[in-house]
């Protein structure tokens, strides 16, 4: 069946009588569209509107929410925005401080059994400011979180989760999705954010793997720090032996955009070129304790996507798909492996998640229809 241009829906709705072909449809969908999602939340009816089946009406709901044509008014998204993000800060300055202040100890001890429980506490206290933060977002944002294929469901086992990187919303997407199903999650980060106040000193405390990196000139003056920082990841993935852990690795290192994409000469769509030097090292320090490893495609099908887009309720949708990986076993020995063996693996999960994504989610920094050829594929270490 047709669906009927939406904007004829709510004029229709507004006054019956009135005449389908006054009503310009393109200009005045995105009124229209508003009108009827905001209706369906409230669960009315408005006059006119039930002369409609309920498939049709549902199927009409149905492609205005997905399309993500209702976008909340200016005052209510400013105000919504602020107030999330003033309960994020409260909420990471209160847990980052109890942690700080739990955690002090810790520099004096030993690495022994008692270490290991001071760990483990410390970790416990980091999953109840996620928890405290997803009961702020299920309170306050209208996001729907559309989450397939989990297959994990150990708090105490040793995970490795290697995602895509689209915005700052990943973070606390996939802190959401393994919340009690894995370990507390420890991501790569930036050797910058150790500064940052508070929270970058618990994520320390918490033993997050940091990351300093070097400018191409930088090494070049200087090449004894060449792979300094895979070293420093490789002792602290050794340290994750003793303790349950998910370490989180964003492969592609940064977030994605068309002009990165066009840097890198990237072959995927979707995706920037993965890079395999934390991976490699990450799989040959956790080795044979690995219960999996996970892959994380994440999308968000309103297009591209920013932290105040998600705090605002702007954002109306996000799409996670997980599935674990078969790894070789070479892979998993105290080398690593072979890098070039290891590259291709990586190339080709890129590539099945470049499909996945053109399936099911428009991502506007892709201009063409066609993907580049799989030949031009190469990853950076």
């Amino acid at each position: 069946m047709q669906l009927p241009d939406a904007a004829v829906v709510l004029r229709h709705a507004a006054d019956p009588a009135e005449e389908d072909g006054i009503v310009d449809g393109a200009a005045d969908d995105a009124v229209a569209a508003h009108a009827l999602h905001f209706f369906a939340r409230r669960g009315e009816r408005r006059p006119g509107v039930e002369f409609l089946d309920e498939k049709l009406r549902g199927g009409i709901e149905h492609r205005l929410v997905e399309v993500g044509d209702f976008q909340p008014h200016y005052t209510t998204a400013v105000l919504r925005g602020a107030l999330v993000l003033l309960l994020l800060l409260v909420n990471t300055l209160f847990w980052g401080g109890v942690v700080l202040i739990a955690g002090f100890p810790k520099l004096f001890l030993p690495r022994g059994e008692l270490r290991r429980r001071f760990i483990l506490a410390l970790a416990w206290l980091g999953a109840r400011w996620v928890g405290v933060n997803n009961r702020i977002f299920d309170l306050l944002l209208p996001v729907e979180w559309d989450v397939a294929g989990v297959d994990v469901d150990d708090p105490d086992g040793h995970y490795l989760i290697i995602s895509n990187h689209v915005s700052w919303v990943d973070i606390f997407a996939l802190f959401r999705v393994f919340h009690r199903r894995a370990a507390f999650i420890r991501f790569f980060l930036k050797s910058q954010l150790m500064w940052f106040p508070i929270a970058g000193q618990a994520c320390a405390a918490l033993e997050f793997p940091f990351m300093r990196r070097y400018s191409p000139d930088y090494l070049a003056r200087h090449p004894e720090k060449r792979g300094r920082d895979l070293v420093m990841a490789r002792r602290m993935c050794r340290r994750y032996r003793r303790v349950p852990v998910a370490v989180a690795i964003f492969l592609e290192g940064t977030r994605i955009t068309r002009e990165k994409q066009e840097n890198q000469e990237s072959p995927y769509r979707h995706l920037l070129r993965p890079r395999t030097g934390a991976l490699a090292f990450a799989l040959g320090a956790l080795g044979d304790q690995l219960d999996a490893v996970v892959d994380v495609t994440l999308a968000y099908p309103a297009g591209e996507t920013s932290m105040w887009d998600f705090v605002s309720g702007r954002l109306r949708r996000v799409t996670v798909s997980v599935r674990r990986l078969e790894v070789p076993p070479e892979f998993l020995s105290e080398s690593g492996g072979d890098r070039e063996k290891l590259k291709e693996w990586i190339d080709e999960v890129w590539r099945e998640k470049d499909v996945l994504l053109d399936r099911g989610t428009l991502v506007p920094w892709s201009q063409s229809n066609e993907p580049r050829p799989a030949s031009a594929s190469r990853s950076e270490s």
